[in-house]
């Protein structure tokens, strides 16, 4: 009886051999496995890199980590310098253009970033005056007179401060905002000068 338990016990030599082979097929599986963490754990952790960011069209505004950088352009890029290694945040703005944003992982001691902007989705802004003839101002860039309105086709959606100004007028500011794709219009009525 004591033979037949252990006969039924220990497996056939062709079942010792499988479980061999699949042993070692695990054996091997675990090895790549932990070798693919070890090249994980040898990219370095800490240290400094360099940004360099490029943009079309050319001459967009760099924003890195929400601090204004420079213009980018392809023979006078924004070189970003000293940068810690790990993830940042990189935003390139251009009038009329749809604004964009990129999150860049910094592992190199130099990471070459080209920013494209799209016109895709810009909105569009009539804007009238009382009287007419006001100069009208986006941002800090001058689009023209009201005479009677003045429309703008080419803004990215956002917010954005409008002034107006006119001689024997005092200054007027709003914040107007841009919606994709539609039109807003704004009257903004200005009172003479005490």
């Amino acid at each position: 009886m004591k033979k037949r338990v252990f006969a039924s016990f220990w497996p056939p030599k062709r079942s010792i051999r499988s479980i061999i082979v699949l042993f070692a097929l695990l054996t091997l599986a675990t090895g790549a496995g932990c070798a693919r963490g070890k090249k994980a754990a040898e990219a370095p952790r800490s240290g400094k890199g360099e940004i360099v960011v490029t943009s079309r069209p050319e001459g967009a505004v760099v924003i890195f980590n929400g601090n204004p950088r420079g213009e980018a352009y392809k023979l006078r890029p924004v070189e970003i310098k000293g940068v810690d290694y790990g993830r940042h945040s990189i935003r390139a703005e251009f009038p009329g253009y749809v604004g964009q944003v990129l999150e860049v992982d910094v592992r190199a001691k130099k990471t070459p970033i080209e920013m494209r902007l799209t016109k895709d989705g810009a909105g569009r802004l009539v804007v009238r005056s009382d009287p007419p003839g006001a100069e009208v101002f986006i941002g800090s860039r001058y689009y023209g007179k009201t005479d009677p309105a003045i429309e703008v086709t080419d803004l990215a959606p956002g917010e954005y401060s409008i002034w107006l100004r006119l001689p024997g007028h005092g200054m007027e500011r709003r914040n107007v905002i841009v919606e994709r794709r539609r039109e807003r219009r704004y009257m903004i009525v200005l009172d003479k000068a005490p």
